[in-house]
């Protein structure tokens, strides 16, 4: 009755419930025991209108051709960390790209079902660009934090572009920026991956122009500069470096690139 009440007042289309087979053969055991007879080997019905409760909203009980062992098992493939399972999945796309990875290949390296996968994720293309995303996250806001601060001024800035051209320079070079090898790769292909892709370095321009910002109103960097514009180019600027460490150009003339791109800001 309480079910039916809520329904009633949030106006559901429905009332859904969880019996099981299990449910459904100790109904129509209870019912033998009872002595209703061969009425009784019906059992419940998996969509019952009228019912004991309304005549105008139905009760469904959609598992009821389910076994409930069945249905624990498939609540045990679901037992997983989903960002453990997606850092997995970075990995994956990151080191063979979206084409070159299949589903098999992802539930084979996540541990997760294909159903585990659908459930959480969504299909292949979503779980890439929540793996964009993962990576934009780990790769800057987990590496240098600071910088994404709303006080975040030039020191911030260069310390970013310090961590990043250490990632650059170590083996992670070699596999060249994900989201930069994205851009170039499946972006112009997949209309929903470019979008985020861009989405991804307009938050990432967002973040340098607020640094910027901080930075000439505390006399560090040139006030003649538009900190947007010069923010683009820096976000443009850090892919480049990205496209050059993937060819295995030296921490050397990576560090000049990079003190090149800061002596812009003076």
């Amino acid at each position: 009755r309480f079910l039916f009440n809520c329904a009633e007042e949030v106006g559901a289309q429905a009332v859904v419930v969880g019996h099981s087979a299990d449910d459904q053969v100790e109904t129509v055991l209870m019912h033998l025991l009872r002595g209703t007879g061969m009425s009784g080997l019906s059992g419940m019905r998996t969509r019952a209108l009228p019912n004991a409760w309304s005549d105008q909203i139905p009760l469904v009980r959609p598992l009821l051709g389910v076994w409930r062992r069945q249905i624990l098992a498939y609540c045990r493939e679901r037992e997983f960390d989903p960002t453990q399972a997606l850092d997995r999945a970075v990995a994956l796309f990151w080191e063979r790209g979206y084409s070159g990875t299949s589903m098999e290949d992802l539930v084979d390296t996540t541990g997760v079902s294909r159903y585990g996968i659908y459930g959480t994720f969504g299909n292949k293309r979503e779980l890439f660009i929540a793996a964009l995303r993962r990576y934009a996250h780990v790769m800057a806001v987990d590496t240098r934090p600071e910088l994404f601060l709303p006080d975040a001024g030039l020191t911030e800035l260069k310390g970013f572009f310090t961590a990043m051209l250490k990632r650059a320079s170590g083996p992670e070079g070699q596999r060249g920026c994900m989201i930069c090898n994205t851009a170039i790769d499946l972006a112009p292909h997949d209309e929903s991956v470019a979008a985020a892709v861009r989405g991804l370095f307009d938050e990432l321009t967002s973040v340098f122009t607020t640094a910027l910002t901080n930075a000439q109103a505390a006399g560090d960097v040139n006030k003649s500069l538009d900190p947007k514009a010069t923010a683009e180019l820096l976000v443009g600027l850090l892919q480049g470096a990205a496209v050059f460490a993937r060819t295995g150009t030296s921490m050397a003339r990576l560090k000049r690139y990079c003190d090149s791109a800061m002596a812009i800001l003076e």
